[in-house]
This record gives C-alpha cells, sequence and structure tokens, in this order.
C-alpha cells in the first residue's frame, strides 16, 4: 500500500508535509471529493499567486519620495515640477515597478503618460548594459502621431539624468506639423 501512494504523489507537491496528507487521503473512501477539492484549493492559489488582489495596493503613496525610485527620476521628477502623484500614478507605479501588468483608466491630464514611463525608466535602469545586451528594450504603441509626440516628450523629459535613450517613429507626417517633432524623429 505504501508503494501505491507513493507512485500517486502529487507531482506539484513541495514538502514531506503534503505527502502525509496524501496517503491519508487514500485511506478515506472520499477519495474523489476530497481529491478535486484539493485541485481546487491549489487552483486558487496559483491564481492569488498570479493575479493582484482587488483590495489594491496595501501602501498609499502621497510623495514620490516613498515609492522608492532612483535618484536620476527623483531628480527628473523634481525638476519637472512634480511633487505629489496623481491618483492614477500612485496607483500604477508601485504594481508596475513589481513587474506586474498594469490597466488603468483616468481623464485626459491626470498623468497616465508618466505613470507608465516612469517605472518603465526605473526598470531598465537595471537593465544588462555592455556590447552584448539588446539595444532596443520597450517599445510603446500609441493610436495617433499626438500622442506619440507626448509619450516622447515626457519620456525624454524623465530620462534626462540617465543613460536611457529615446526614439520617436512616426509615418504619414503632414509637412505642416514638421516643426512639432524632436530633431531624432524619423519620418516615412
Amino acid at each position: 500500500m505504501d508503494n501505491e501512494s507513493e507512485e500517486e504523489e502529487d507531482p506539484l507537491a513541495t514538502s514531506g508535509e503534503e505527502d502525509d496528507t496524501e496517503i491519508e487521503i487514500d485511506e478515506d473512501e472520499g477519495e474523489d471529493d476530497s481529491d478535486s477539492d484539493e485541485e481546487t484549493q491549489a487552483q486558487k492559489d496559483r491564481k492569488a499567486a498570479f493575479f493582484d488582489s482587488e483590495t489594491g495596493p496595501a501602501q498609499t503613496h502621497d510623495s514620490f519620495l516613498s515609492m522608492n525610485l532612483s535618484r536620476p527620476l527623483q531628480k527628473a521628477i523634481t525638476t519637472l515640477g512634480f511633487t505629489k502623484p496623481t491618483p492614477i500614478q500612485a496607483a500604477t507605479i508601485p504594481v508596475a515597478l513589481l513587474g506586474k501588468d498594469v490597466v488603468g483608466n483616468a481623464v485626459t491630464g491626470s498623468g497616465k503618460t508618466a505613470a507608465f514611463i516612469v517605472p518603465m525608466l526605473e526598470r531598465l535602469l537595471y537593465r544588462d548594459k555592455g556590447k552584448k545586451s539588446a539595444a532596443t528594450r520597450c517599445v510603446v504603441l500609441v493610436p495617433t502621431r499626438e500622442l506619440g509626440i507626448q509619450c516622447f516628450d515626457v519620456g525624454t523629459k524623465l530620462a534626462t539624468h540617465t543613460d536611457i535613450q529615446l526614439a520617436l517613429l512616426v509615418g504619414e507626417f503632414p509637412m505642416c506639423l514638421l516643426l512639432l517633432l524632436p530633431l531624432n524623429a524619423y519620418i516615412s
């Protein structure tokens, strides 16, 4: 009987405690019900580890200083005159810094561009550097030329004290709006 329980071990088990629990389940008559309960609990645990909780961030940030950003970004944020993060920035920057995906919705002028560019730049500061490292690290796709110019402008200002370089690629840009483009923009 012990040989059979060893053959039926859970491949996802990580400690001897779970093996003991499985042996006890084999002795019970309601084996199928408890196995499905355990699988359901295991699935819940995996989902809880993957998806963020619905309660939101544990800590509220009323200052950019409390977000533990690097000095070059702190200096750029101060230079731009940002003192207190907007609600969208306070909610998304800490989550994005953890490497999690973020979907946010806020009104125009609420700081959404900085809300995704600040964590992007922060994570890029700790990239592999050297000849063998990848040159392109992030691509931001936006639906309009104007939004592309805005993202490039904010990103360039926030990256002024870093070695990170940004590029703007636009297509079919009208000649009358050519003066809005930065010097290193590529027009196709």
